[in-house]
């Protein structure tokens, strides 16, 4: 049975009749939509382990298409850059997914010494987190620029592919994806 209230906004609240005759308001779909958005969990951070050394980048992967573009593109050649449409075999392994680790890294982390699987957060002397576009940082691996401080931590590709991989599949781009994002795929119609 049902019966509308004036108080909800000209919306009908549903009841449902229990066992002893009792009427109870049902909820609504539009509260349950709301409940369900309530429920929706942030994006989790992703934690790489750096092979070798007791060295961590904890990584936000919340990577917008858009962005993924951009990265993908500047890995191209110059001359292919602004192609509408480019093979991802053109495009520089090395120098995307360097750039997935350097841009999503949200900070670094080192083991403490003598406290296995306690980690400390680099940070510098004002307590501020540090990330591959501080020069602190980069000053710490020797290095000119984030790509070469990443090179240094993942000196094997095999290393640097995994830990970007592990990054682009918590975000939810595979290589299928991200292959149709290069390629300008976006709109291709999938009941072709």
């Amino acid at each position: 049975m049902s019966t509308f209230d004036g108080s909800t906004g000209g919306h009908a609240l549903l009841t449902d009749r229990d066992q002893n005759g009792f009427t109870e308001p049902s909820v609504s779909s539009l509260d349950m939509l709301r409940e369900a958005l309530a429920q929706q969990q942030e994006i989790e951070d992703v934690t790489v382990e750096v092979p070798g050394v007791p060295i961590r980048l904890v990584c936000h992967p919340d990577i917008p298409s858009r962005q993924l573009n951009a990265w993908q593109r500047k890995a191209l050649p110059p001359n292919k850059r602004n192609a509408t449409s480019v093979s991802p075999l053109d495009m520089d392994q090395g120098q995307f997914l360097s750039t997935v680790l350097i841009k999503t890294t949200v900070r670094v982390e080192v083991e403490k010494r003598g406290e296995p699987g306690t980690w400390q957060v680099i940070e510098d002397e004002g307590g501020n987190v540090l990330t591959f576009a501080d020069g602190a940082l980069l000053g710490t691996f020797g290095a000119m620029d984030a790509t070469t401080a990443i090179k240094r931590l993942f000196p094997r590709d095999a290393d640097m592919t995994k830990a970007a991989r592990t990054v682009l599949a918590a975000s939810g781009w595979d290589e299928e994806n991200e292959s149709r994002l290069l390629a300008g795929d976006d709109d291709e119609d999938p009941t072709d």
